[in-house]
């Protein structure tokens, strides 16, 4: 697991999908030149974190993840998270290809079943795509152990009350399973799927 960033100023990569869903993750400024491309290359802006209220907001976001295709895993967000980074952040110019965002998102995201596909609802106003969220689903959950950051976990159970989520870490079999309220968790977007690379 990789660390959050802890510098002054922090990277955030937001935009607004092909169904007009809402996507953000944080970067590191270190990388800042790579960031700006994967921004690029994906359609979609480049927001800078320079204050107290953006940083703090763009810290609780997942933390995004660089491909060496160039592009980036950017998970999907709620609209009013996406809403309120448009306000706070230093977005510079639009890429050529970058959809803009309208003034409010109406966006409404989907979520991942156990493939790792999209959940073939249409999404509409008013529906919650955290429901949808059932066993076998891929989300993103918060470890602030030693490396914190946020990861991949498949869901192991759910509470009678359908409220708390009991996951395992996909890619870390042997850490600790972990519980969240169901709408702690991050969904992944359904387009972006990658293969480990070969050894």
């Amino acid at each position: 697991m990789n660390k959050k960033s802890t510098q002054t100023d922090v990277l955030v990569i937001l935009g607004i999908d092909a169904d007009d869903k809402p996507h953000a993750a944080v970067f590191s400024a270190d990388n800042e030149s790579v960031v700006r491309k994967a921004a690029q290359m994906m359609g979609m802006r480049l927001g800078r974190a320079a204050d107290e209220k953006a940083r703090t907001l763009a810290l609780k976001l997942p933390v995004g993840t660089l491909f060496t295709t160039g592009k980036a895993l950017v998970p999907l967000v709620k609209p009013a998270i996406y809403d309120e980074l448009l306000k706070v952040l230093k977005l510079e110019p639009s890429a050529p290809n970058a959809k803009e965002p309208p003034a409010q998102s109406s966006a409404v995201a989907a979520g991942n079943n156990s493939k790792g596909d999209s959940i073939s609802k249409v999404p509409t106003a008013g529906h919650d795509p955290w429901a949808d969220i059932k066993v076998g689903s891929v989300v993103l959950g918060q470890d602030d152990s030693d490396e914190p950051g946020w990861w991949e976990a498949v869901v192991v159970s759910i509470s009678k009350d359908g409220d708390t989520l009991t996951v395992r870490w996909r890619d870390y079999p042997k850490q600790k399973q972990a519980t969240y309220k169901r709408h702690e968790v991050s969904l992944l977007a359904p387009q972006i799927r990658t293969k480990p690379a070969r050894r």
